[in-house]
């Protein structure tokens, strides 16, 4: 079963310790803002032509609701993401059994370096299944602003959008499916706004209401 909470940012261990590295974030917290694009984009009295508004009110989506989004509740795609967790949790037990082999290292600080690791053990796994739906979260909006040929998305101007939008830009210019995507901070009735642009040409102004 596919599962998302927040844990946090990525954790650098020692024998010494656990210490996080600042601007790793986990990506849960960008999970709720792909969710509300996605549903942006699945609600059609939210498009002005092929351009979209984010005006939606700040709802928190349940994790199910994410997760459901993410996958499609494919089982398919649930089942590959079990796999690569899975195969993530391999490669994890394997650091802590080569552990106790390392070089350099003391009995004493062996045994620390174990112990971290096993204390983050399931930390560092929540975060891989939390970039897994994150990935699938993305693909699934690069399908439907390819599918459905979306100009223009304007959002908050919020770290966590700026985050998703530059995202889907990567996904789109990795498709190759249009060459002028590109992300603006602009305003709109005179508000600060993010705006991708996708398909269209970059608008001069405001997009039509």
């Amino acid at each position: 079963m596919v599962t998302i909470r927040h844990v946090g940012e990525e954790v650098i261990i020692t024998p010494g310790g656990v210490s996080f590295m600042r601007g790793q974030w986990d990506k849960y917290d960008l999970i709720p803002s792909a969710y509300k694009l996605y549903m942006l984009i699945s609600d059609h009295h939210h498009w002005h032509g092929k351009h979209l508004r984010y005006e939606y009110p700040e709802r928190m989506p349940t994790d199910q609701e994410m997760v459901l989004a993410a996958t499609r509740n494919d089982p398919q795609t649930l089942m590959r993401i079990e796999a690569q967790v899975a195969a993530y949790r391999d490669q994890l037990e394997k650091q802590i059994r080569d552990a106790s082999h390392y070089e350099g290292l003391n009995e004493r600080e062996r045994e620390a370096l174990i112990s971290n690791l096993r204390y983050m053990f399931d930390y560092r796994l929540q975060r891989q299944t939390n970039e897994q739906v994150f990935y699938y979260m993305i693909n699934r909006l690069v399908d439907q602003i390819h599918s459905k040929e979306i100009d223009h998305i304007e959002v908050p101007p919020t770290r966590n959008f700026m985050s998703v939008l530059e995202a889907i830009k990567d996904g789109l210019v990795g498709r190759k499916v249009s060459g002028r995507v590109s992300i603006e901070a602009t305003d709109h009735s005179g508000r600060p706004v993010l705006r991708l642009n996708t398909y269209g040409e970059p608008p001069k102004g405001e997009l039509g209401e």
